[in-house]
């Protein structure tokens, strides 16, 4: 009788053991990404890194620019991306599991700040690239107050910088300063954008509504970022 019993138990850890192991596997995201020079051509062999507080990952560019990594879980993740001759890039990105997110781009630029070099003609270039790493790190330290300072800051500087309310609104969530996140949010919405951001701050619609509870509104929200660009 228990010989008969060992066997169904057994079947059961093994089951179990597959179904956390499937959760595991489908709650990490995949992320890619393609990292190109001023006139818009890729960049091979670039050094692309992953860090959260945690872990560390590497992607190097192939001849299209390419990179991508596939077990990253949720939550925020610093991207920096390298190449010799070109000045380093960074990017803080809201990594969301079971979802779609958004491929990152990376503009490099030789012997210039890479973040919105176009835009930051005439202003003081290391002075912003300075205050955007800070705040970046700051974020990633959970001091969401203090990267709030300086994304604002950065606007005051370079106002033609509209993708920093981006990361403006983001460090705004984490606060769980909702209100402010939405404003943040929809500064973006007044520009030209591709269909990959007008996604993300969709979805950043939906996460603000989830978070005060007003579910059905971010059902909305999500489904609507789940069109864009299909």
């Amino acid at each position: 009788m228990q010989q008969a019993l060992r066997v169904p138990l057994k079947l059961l850890v093994i089951t179990l053991w597959y179904s956390v192991l499937t959760i595991s596997t489908l709650a990490q995201a995949r992320i890619v990404g393609t990292v190109l020079n001023e006139t818009e051509e890729p960049i091979q062999g670039a050094t692309v890194t992953a860090e959260n507080t945690a872990r560390s990952f590497t992607s190097t560019t192939d001849e299209k620019g390419f990179f991508g990594f596939i077990t990253l879980n949720g939550g925020p993740w610093a991207f920096t991306v390298q190449s010799p001759g070109f000045t380093p890039s960074q990017q803080l990105v809201r990594v969301r599991e079971y979802v779609r997110n958004r491929p990152l781009k990376f503009m490099l630029a030789r012997g210039a700040a890479g973040f919105g070099i176009g835009a930051l003609t005439g202003l003081e270039i290391g002075d912003v690239q300075e205050k955007l790493q800070a705040a970046e790190s700051a974020e990633m330290e959970h001091r969401y107050e203090d990267a709030i300072h300086l994304y604002q800051e950065i606007i005051e500087i370079a106002p033609a910088l509209t993708m920093v309310n981006l990361k403006l609104g983001h460090a705004y969530f984490q606060n769980e300063s909702y209100e402010e996140a939405q404003m943040a949010y929809q500064m973006i919405l007044g520009n030209d954008l591709d269909s990959s951001i007008a996604r993300e701050v969709y979805y950043n619609f939906g996460d603000i509504r989830l978070a005060v509870g007003i579910t059905e509104e971010a059902q909305g929200w999500y489904w609507k970022a789940h069109n864009t660009d299909l």
